[in-house]
This record gives C-alpha cells, sequence and structure tokens, in this order.
C-alpha cells in the first residue's frame, strides 16, 4: 500500500507520532495536500532530533524543522498545523513505532522518509488497537513536557534544547 494513497484517501486529519522527523519531511505532505483537499488538521508529534556525533539534541536541524514547519503553516493557513516536540524522556523512549491517524483508520508505518520514497514499504492498519494508539497520541500531545514549535512553547522548547546540550558539555568535560 502506498502511503501517499493513503494520506489522498484519508479524511478531515493527518496526526503523526513518530520519533525521526526531517525538516524536507514536511514537502513529502506539501506534495501530498495537493491530491487531498479534504484535510482541516494536521498534527506532527516527534522526539527531538538526535546529532549523532554528540548524542544529543541537533539544534540546527530543529531550527531547519522549525523554519520549514512556520512557512508551511503560512502557505496552508486554512489548515490547522501543529508541530510538537515530546521532551519527556518517558515518551521519547516509547516513541519508536510511527503511527499515522485520519479520521477513518490508523496506521503503524516505518520510518517517515523511507515510506515518501520508497513503493516497497509495511504499511499495517491497525483496526484493533486504533483507540489505544488515538489515545496514546492524545496523551503525549497534551502532555506538559510535550512542547509545540509556535507560540508560547517555543521558548519553552528552545530552553529545553540549551539545557540539553549544556548538559552533554558538562558530562564531556
Amino acid at each position: 500500500m502506498l502511503f501517499r494513497s493513503l494520506l489522498k484517501r484519508s479524511k478531515d486529519y493527518w496526526w503523526f507520532l513518530l520519533q525521526y522527523f526531517k525538516n524536507d519531511n514536511l514537502e513529502f505532505l506539501r506534495n501530498a495536500l495537493v491530491d487531498n483537499q479534504n484535510v482541516k488538521e494536521i498534527r506532527i508529534l516527534m522526539a527531538p532530533p538526535k546529532s549523532n556525533e554528540t548524542n544529543t539534541v541537533n539544534e540546527e536541524e530543529l531550527c531547519k524543522i522549525m523554519e520549514k514547519a512556520k512557512k508551511f503553516k503560512e502557505q496552508y493557513d486554512k489548515i490547522n498545523f501543529d508541530l510538537k516536540v515530546a521532551t519527556s524522556k518517558e515518551i521519547i523512549n516509547k516513541l519508536h513505532d510511527r503511527f499515522f491517524h485520519t479520521k477513518d483508520h490508523s496506521y503503524n508505518f516505518t520510518d517517515f522518509g523511507l515510506v515518501s520514497r520508497s513503493k516497497d514499504v509495511d504499511i499495517s492498519d491497525l483496526k484493533e488497537n486504533r483507540e489505544v494508539r488515538l489515545n496514546q497520541f492524545t496523551k503525549y500531545w497534551n502532555d506538559e513536557k510535550t512542547y509545540s514549535i509556535f507560540g508560547n512553547d517555543k521558548s519553552k522548547l528552545l530552553n529545553y534544547v540549551k539545557n540539553e546540550i549544556s548538559k552533554t558539555k558538562q558530562k564531556n568535560n
């Protein structure tokens, strides 16, 4: 099943729960919106991007995501768009699977970048666990340590990033 065809057929909203989200993934969503005028809301919940060199938050990648998300939000001003970053270790440690929710379905899928490039990926419809996964998404989305990259939460998120980088530097000294 092609991921883009799922996006095309989905109704009302796209909610993504994933550990890894890169700034270029927004371009894939932008292209998918050409085929679907029914989407009224997009939520993306991700873990902070990590740097391979320092194993801490990749501030540069997060800033790229924030910049592209801001442009995305401006371009699609009729869509309620938000992107949040989970900073709770408990939530981050549970973000190994990737879930995509729409009005009528929930799916488990592989890496976001892979599904956007490949025709041969495993995407599973979560018929039995839909309610559990939706409740999980809502719980994580509303957690006090989950910050939007927009509005008042943005400064909290940036403070978290600076603190994480500082902790890593102190450990390495």
